[in-house]
């Protein structure tokens, strides 16, 4: 029986004869179809029952023998030139295979230095509320802030500001203390003067108490202690003589706070805030009436930034005569200063700085 002649397909070509298959020779379709036994059945049903033969033998474990092998049969002159185009287009495959391989392992790898880059960021507002009463940790953290991950920073502004804002007063003001960062994190002076606004309070011990004591009153979390066992109350009388604390006894209703200088007034029930704890570390108040003189309050040599002033009260850069700074021209700004020299005429008015 005679075969029955077919084209050989490959995408949108057709093949009906071996000359068009000379003439179009494509490595891809005839790999393919040498692979799947149709062009053999092809060859057998062109008559070319001889070079069906041929091209069924060749061996096909290895890729490169197959290609120049089966031009050599079906070219046999003319393979060289086949077999040298083959050659060019298994070459550029290759490479074209190492590229991107090579993006897929630089991609890899640049998704591990965002990771780490945003883990290194993330470690550093950790350590931010670890040392949030240590100055010194939080100033260097700040300069590796700027240094290292400000443009995350940015990024993640409303969400830094969102954390730090409450209980963390030193931490923000480290952040105001770094001239470079502070100038890029704020960018207007709403910003910078709700800073002062957030800070303030949290400076001021009889606002503490309040804050404090208002969480006591509602069972809610705070740093008061409750004693709620004779052996606590015995182990605290016994650890703490001589020691100050703001206290909170239980009355009708809710608890009433006091400062307390002896241990032996606690009573079983009762809540207590050691005194130093209200106290902002590496802050500086100072209270004090010079009778109109300037106070040489800071010497000149050491920097430091103002928080907050009363009204009626002035301030200079040490020594600086004629120089004066009013509350219009602190609160809210926070400046800076070489030393401090201090005019007030209240016994009671505070002056809240810290040596940057």
């Amino acid at each position: 029986m005679k075969a029955i002649k077919f084209n050989l397909s490959y995408g949108n070509e057709r093949i009906k004869t071996l000359a068009e298959l000379k003439e179009n020779c494509n490595i891809d379709m005839l790999l393919e179809t040498l692979q799947n036994g149709l062009l053999v059945r092809w060859l057998t049903a062109q008559g070319e029952a001889d070079l069906a033969k041929k091209v069924g033998a060749i061996d096909k474990s290895d890729y490169r023998k197959i290609t120049k092998e089966l031009l050599k049969v079906l070219f046999s002159a003319e393979a060289g030139v086949y077999e040298q185009a083959a050659a060019e287009l298994f070459a550029m495959r290759e490479k074209e295979t190492k590229r991107l391989e090579t993006l897929c392992d630089l991609a890899g790898k640049e998704n591990e230095i965002i990771k780490q880059y945003h883990k290194g960021y993330d470690d550093m507002l950790e350590s931010l509320k670890a040392n949030k009463n240590d100055y010194p940790a939080l100033k260097a953290n700040m300069a590796t802030l700027y240094a290292q991950y400000r443009g995350l920073l940015l990024l993640d502004k409303k969400r830094f500001y969102d954390t730090f804002k409450d209980g963390y007063p030193l931490v923000l003001l480290a952040l105001m203390a770094n001239q470079q960062l502070c100038e890029c994190f704020f960018t207007s002076a709403d910003e910078v003067r709700q800073v002062y606004d957030d800070i303030i309070p949290q400076l001021q011990i009889d606002q503490m108490i309040k804050k404090i004591k208002l969480r006591v009153n509602h069972g809610e979390e705070s740093p008061a202690v409750e004693i709620e066992t004779e052996e606590q109350l015995q182990r605290f009388k016994a650890e703490n003589e001589g020691k100050m604390f703001l206290r909170f006894a239980k009355s009708s209703p809710g608890y009433n706070d006091s400062i307390c200088h002896t241990v032996q007034n606690f009573n079983l029930g009762d809540y207590y805030v050691p005194y130093e704890a209200l106290l902002a570390p590496h802050i500086k108040f100072f209270k004090g009436k010079t009778d109109a003189y300037w106070k040489d309050l800071e010497p000149k040599g050491k920097t430091f930034m103002i928080i907050s002033i009363q009204s009626g009260n002035k301030l200079r850069n040490a020594g600086a005569n004629g120089e004066e700074f009013s509350v219009d021209d602190i609160n809210g700004k926070f400046i800076f200063t070489d030393g401090i020299d201090y005019m007030s005429n209240s016994d009671t008015d505070k002056l809240i700085y810290m040596e940057v």
